[in-house]
């Protein structure tokens, strides 16, 4: 007859610490019902955009299981957690109230019936000004373009295209690591007509991904775009 191995059989009463062996066994089964609830929980929205408007910003997403409750996590781009995650009641809706001036990331997530929450989408950010009507006015003649080349290797060119002179003590580009860490600082010509600026690799020492790089003018956040450096 085949020799059976003894079976350590523990007792765990209320309490105690479970044995190491066991810890694992339940953190593997808690990280896989993790999974399993997010491959069986409600649906993570779609075509989610991002707008911005006076003293906030819109979100807008399609729902085609038309859950009807939603979350909206958002963090400023230095932060690498929610500040805040509001619920909503609708695909398009307007989160009002937030410090202008500052990059803030943004992603929704569906609720199910039961209260639970689908995996939050890709992240996207955006910024927004005071809504005077000068720094209104100065952003209508101003305008950042895509870096060229993107995706970049070695060096890429950040242009703004000025319509119209405008009175200011300082422009700079501000680039920025996805996790919010500032990389460099370029000053910037506003002349009317097509100004640039060269960024390359050596200030983000070669590690490849996502960038955001924006205009500031005398502090002020005016408009902020993504790239990528494919080395």
């Amino acid at each position: 007859m085949p020799c059976m191995k003894p079976v350590a059989i523990a007792i765990i009463t209320f309490g105690e610490t479970l044995p190491l062996s066991v810890q694992t066994n339940a953190n593997e089964q808690g990280n896989g019902n993790t999974l399993a609830m997010a491959a069986a929980g409600p649906v993570t929205p779609t075509n989610f955009n991002l707008l911005p408007v006076d003293n906030g910003f819109q979100v807008s997403f399609e729902d085609t299981y038309d859950y009807g409750v939603y979350r909206v996590g958002v963090r400023t781009f230095s932060s690498h957690d929610w500040d805040t995650v509001y619920t909503i009641y609708q695909t398009t809706d307007s989160i009002y109230g937030l410090p202008p001036g500052l990059i803030y990331v943004v992603s929704v997530a569906s609720v199910d019936a039961n209260g639970v929450e689908s995996l939050f989408s890709i992240e996207k950010f955006d910024n927004f000004t005071t809504d005077t009507e000068e720094a209104l006015q100065e952003q209508k003649n101003i305008e950042l373009l895509q870096n060229h080349p993107n995706p970049f290797d070695e060096a890429t060119v950040i242009s703004v295209f000025v319509t119209q002179a405008i009175s200011h003590q300082e422009a700079i580009i501000v680039v920025y690591s996805m996790q919010g860490k500032e990389l460099a600082r370029l000053p910037i010509a506003l002349q009317p007509g097509l100004n640039e600026v060269l960024y390359d690799y050596n200030h983000h020492n070669y590690v490849p991904g996502a960038y955001a790089y924006s205009l500031v003018i005398d502090g002020q956040v005016i408009a902020t775009r993504q790239m990528v450096y494919a080395y």
